[in-house]
């Protein structure tokens, strides 16, 4: 286990390393213009209660200079694309048909979902054990039971539900619906539960989620600007309910996946853990509160 946590630390060095050159040679490229294989995610040992976590996760997000990432923002939109096609490897639940059958047997329409792929350089340029979020909206049989399928938000899209895109993200390709192939093509997956006013309401929340598919993706990650959402962004303008957690870095407002997660854990944001999937080479399993909340504190903690 201490190996495997060495040779993930190794991995994620040099992952950072990697993301610092792309950063200076594009805002050199930038400027001028005038405008591999990664190893397992670390694991770390499971530890403490929910009640424990601790500032340990999610402190000092900024981890490249201010500066530079002053420089590069009128680029982001070139720099964000160029950065979610760089890719080492596949997610270690890519193609894991057990893996996938036990999320898709437990996951429910307006679930939210919280993914880490190390394998990718997006993924490693967001500090912490997840990068991306998505959510749940479920089958024809799902939207129908609840009485959205005809809905005039709901029919345009009623095919590619049909195909399988029961999700829905905002990449750099905008917002838009996903198969749980595309999703779960990580290294590991939070799945939390909506409690209280927004689970009351997931009808109007599920169509609420299609009346934004085609939205513009938000390259520069301000929460203070709905005209166009990152991943995070999206699930909190839909679920305002959710209070997913916010913070002011790089002076924009922004949410981080590892946060949502964490308040979960805290009981500070009225979500439930689902359930906890961690993929490795050799295999998947099934963590606990406990267990992702050490996996939060060790990705924080290099």
């Amino acid at each position: 286990m201490a190996a495997l946590r060495q040779t993930g630390r190794r991995d994620q060095r040099g992952w950072r390393l990697r993301g610092a050159a792309v950063l200076v040679l594009l805002v050199l490229g930038l400027g001028a213009s005038g405008c591999s294989t990664t190893a397992d995610p670390p694991v770390a040992d499971a530890r403490g209660g929910p009640g424990a976590v601790t500032e340990a996760c999610c402190a000092e997000p900024e981890r490249f200079p201010p500066l530079l990432v002053n420089v590069i923002a009128p680029g982001a939109p070139v720099f964000g694309r160029i950065a979610a096609n760089i890719t080492g490897r596949h997610g270690h639940l890519h193609e894991d048909e057990a893996a996938i059958a036990h999320l898709m047997g437990v996951v429910r329409p307006l679930d939210i979902v919280l993914v880490g792929a190390k394998g990718r350089m997006s993924h490693n340029l967001i500090p912490g054990a997840f990068a991306h979020v998505a959510a749940h909206l479920g089958d024809e049989r799902a939207l129908r039971r609840l009485g959205v399928w005809d809905d005039p938000a709901v029919k345009p899209h009623q095919e590619a539900v049909k195909a399988g895109a029961k999700f829905i993200e905002a990449d750099q390709h905008g917002v838009h619906l996903s198969t749980a192939q595309t999703v779960f093509n990580v290294d590991r997956v939070v799945i939390l539960r909506p409690t209280g006013p927004a689970a009351r309401d997931r009808a109007g929340k599920l169509v609420d989620f299609f009346s934004h598919v085609g939205t513009r993706f938000d390259f520069h990650f301000n929460a203070d600007d709905d005209t166009c959402l990152f991943c995070a962004e999206l699930v909190n303008h839909v679920i305002p309910e959710a209070r997913l957690p916010k913070r002011r870095i790089y002076g924009r407002t922004m949410i981080l996946p590892d946060e949502i997660a964490s308040a979960a854990l805290r009981g500070q944001a009225p979500l439930k853990l689902v359930t906890y999937v961690r993929g490795t080479r050799d295999g998947w399993t099934i963590g606990d509160a406990d267990q992702l909340q050490a996996d939060l504190e060790a990705a924080w903690s290099r």
